[in-house]
């Protein structure tokens, strides 16, 4: 038994050899437009997320800003922890700025006290003339609007 084979003439080669070329061509062209579509789409989603964080930037810049400044704090505070200082740099830089750190804090810390306590004071003062002017008598305003004002006047004068 001998099995028979076909011969392949240079003809049947070419033809094979365009179609896999038109196919890697197609497939080439196939990809092409997907990844167009793909970049379209992430395009579009990046615009739409600078656009959303734009205008949450907007409209919390004050969040917005602690954040970034509380990220850099913690990035630096990483990077500088991470560095070993050598000697010389603790003997002549560490220790003169370390004590000028120390000094500055130790005058700013009276300062700060005096300002919580103020802010304190401030803010239960407030709360005592918003409580007095919500005791109102419809039957009299204008009097008991007059006092009501004056008091709330003086609940205010606490400097």
């Amino acid at each position: 038994m001998s099995t028979v084979i076909p011969e392949i003439t240079s003809d049947d080669l070419r033809d094979a050899r365009d179609e896999a070329i038109d196919h890697a061509k197609q497939g080439a062209e196939d990809a092409k437009h997907c990844a167009t579509e793909v970049c379209g789409k992430i395009r579009e989603k990046a615009d739409s997320a600078m656009t959303c964080t734009g205008d949450y930037v907007k409209k919390h810049p004050v969040p917005v800003v602690l954040g970034a400044l509380a990220f850099g704090v913690a990035l630096g505070y990483t990077i500088y922890s991470s560095r070993r200082e050598s000697a010389y740099t603790e003997k002549y830089v560490g220790g003169p700025f370390g004590n000028a750190r120390d000094l500055l804090l130790s005058a700013l810390a009276p300062v700060g006290d005096r300002l919580h306590d103020a802010y304190g004071s401030a803010r239960s003062h407030a709360h005592k003339a918003a409580e007095s002017i919500h005791d109102f008598d419809p039957r009299n305003p204008i009097d008991c609007l007059s006092s009501k004002l004056r008091r709330a006047g003086q609940t205010l004068k606490f400097w």
